[in-house]
């Protein structure tokens, strides 16, 4: 299958492309309130790291650590082969 784009429109393509890269980058940050850090609560958390050899145990652990959540659930996976 051989599909012929003609010339201008990949000229057009390009130029867009071109420009949505080059000012995507470009824009300002937004003003902050002074008070933006101050408002932030800060929270003491525990962290652990567990080794689970089998997919159905790292199912079961994941259901259970979800449901003992008071306030949220931070997961972190990490797979080694």
């Amino acid at each position: 299958m051989n599909i012929k784009i003609p010339r201008q429109w990949l000229a057009i393509m390009w130029v867009s492309l071109s420009l949505q890269l080059l000012t995507g980058c470009a824009t300002s940050y937004k003003e902050v309130e002074a008070s933006f850090e101050s408002d932030w609560a800060q929270y003491p958390y525990q962290s652990d790291v567990y080794l689970i050899p089998s997919a159905s145990e790292a199912l079961a652990h994941r259901i259970d650590f979800i449901r003992q959540a008071q306030r949220s659930a931070d997961i972190t996976y990490l797979f080694f082969e």
